[in-house]
């Protein structure tokens, strides 16, 4: 018979899984939505098809981020504190970039 602890690591170990499954999608979501995004940023014209799929994107990662979050928030919260410092930084180092490339050309 299961002991509460043992159905409590087991629910953490089913998480932590979730997570990781997470953070790939998302590293992989996030990759095709700057792709597009990219396109767009140069001037490409892009068909309807295109920016629907990029606003579709766009929500489905910021689910993945929320989902992400939530796992942090719950389980350690200097983690989650220094993940929302990094994630701020990151997009607007990469908006500027982008933004850089684009003065250059």
């Amino acid at each position: 018979m299961k002991t509460r602890k043992d159905f409590e690591k087991e629910q953490k170990k089913l998480k932590r899984k979730d997570l990781q499954e997470t953070l790939k999608c998302l590293k992989a979501e996030k990759a095709k939505l700057y792709e597009i995004a990219e396109k767009w940023w140069y001037g490409k014209d892009l068909g309807l098809r295109d920016k629907e799929e990029f606003y579709h994107r766009r929500l489905f990662v910021k689910n993945l981020e929320a989902k992400k979050l939530t796992y942090l928030r719950d389980n350690s919260s200097s983690e989650y504190v220094h993940y929302l410092g990094r994630a701020v930084s990151t997009e607007a180092k990469a908006w500027r970039d982008a933004r850089e490339k684009k003065r250059q050309k």
